[in-house]
C-alpha cells in the first residue's frame, strides 16, 4: 500500500506519507472504540496538513501514535508513516526558525523521533519486517538515518551541543541502516572537525602529516570511523563503483592514520 503526501513551503515540495488511503483492519469486539479513534485522527491529520498547519499535524500524529499503543494488531504501514512524519515534521519547522532556541527545540524533538523510528524498525518482529521490506515507499530506515545525521547538523553548535555527537550516534547503529549518503556525511563533518568551518582543499591522505605532528584534527574519531567503515564494506550491499570509492577511502584513511593493517 502506497501513502504520499505533500506539504508545500517557499517553493520546496516535502514528501510525507500521511495517509492518503487509509486501510484499517475490520474491528474487533474487544476494539472497537480505539480503531474509530485511531482511524478519525489519521482523518484529522490528513486535514491539518492539507490545510498546512504543522503545529496541528504534530500534536495530531503524537496522540496517533500513543493510540497505537492502546490497538492489539498495530497497522504497520500506518505506524511507520507517522513514526516518520512527526520526525520529519520537526526537522522541517528546524530548517525554518531563525530563533536559535526554537531550531535547537525542534532539531531536539527531530532528533528524538528519528531515534524512536530506528529503535521501533529494530524491534519489529519478522511478519512486520517482511511487510515493510515488501513495501518500498516505507522500507527506508537508512532514509531515517540520514536524516537522523541532519538533524544533529541542523541543531549545531552551542554550549550544550556539539556536531560530535552525529558521530556518537552514527557508530551506535547497526551499520546497514547507514546509506552511502549517511557515511559520506559523516566524512565531510570529521574533515571539519574540531573547528566545523568549511574543509576546503583538504584530502583524506594528507591528513597524514597533521596526525604524524598530533596536531587536534580528532583522530579518535577518525579512528573509529575507519573501524566503521571497515565493517560497512563487509555487510554492506553496495555497487561496484561504490565499493570500489568507499575502499579506496578506507584504503586512504588507513594510510594516513598510520595503520599497519588496514
Amino acid at each position: 500500500m502506497k501513502k504520499k503526501g505533500w506539504i508545500h513551503k517557499s517553493g520546496i515540495s516535502t514528501h510525507l506519507t500521511l495517509l492518503v488511503i487509509l486501510i484499517i483492519p475490520a474491528h474487533t469486539a474487544a476494539q472497537p472504540d480505539a480503531r474509530d479513534e485511531f482511524r478519525s485522527l489519521l482523518v484529522e491529520i490528513k486535514k491539518a496538513v492539507s490545510e498546512d498547519k504543522k503545529a496541528l499535524a504534530l500534536d495530531l500524529i503524537g496522540k496517533a501514535i500513543d493510540k497505537l499503543s492502546s490497538l492489539d494488531d498495530r497497522p504497520v504501514l500506518d505506524e511507520e508513516a507517522l513514526r516518520w512524519d512527526i520526525a520529519q515534521l520537526n526537522l522541517d519547522r528546524a530548517e525554518t526558525m531563525v530563533n536559535d532556541e526554537q531550531r535547537i527545540n525542534f532539531a531536539n524533538e527531530s532528533i528524538k523521533r528519528w531515534l524512536e523510528y530506528t529503535d521501533w524498525y529494530n524491534n519489529l518482529d519478522d511478519r512486520k519486517r517482511e511487510i515493510i521490506q515488501n513495501n518500498p515507499n516505507s522500507d527506508r530506515i537508512q532514509k531515517a538515518v540520514k536524516q537522523l545525521g541532519n538533524a544533529v547538523i541542523r541543531r549545531g553548535n552551542t554550549s550544550s551541543y556539539s556536531i560530535r555527537e552525529l558521530f556518537t550516534t552514527y557508530i551506535d547503529l547497526p551499520v546497514i541502516y547507514l546509506s552511502s549518503q549517511s557515511v559520506q556525511l559523516w566524512k565531510e563533518w570529521l574533515l571539519r572537525c574540531p573547528t566545523w568551518k568549511q574543509a576546503d582543499g583538504i584530502s583524506i591522505r594528507n591528513l597524514k602529516s597533521k596526525f604524524d605532528n598530533n596536531q587536534n584534527i580528532c583522530r579518535d574519531d577518525w579512528e573509529d570511523f575507519a573501524s566503521f567503515l571497515k565493517e560497512w564494506l563487509q555487510k554492506q550491499s553496495l555497487n561496484d563503483a561504490k565499493k570500489n570509492r568507499f575502499e579506496r577511502l578506507l584504503e586512504d584513511l588507513n594510510y594516513a592514520l598510520g595503520n599497519d593493517n588496514p
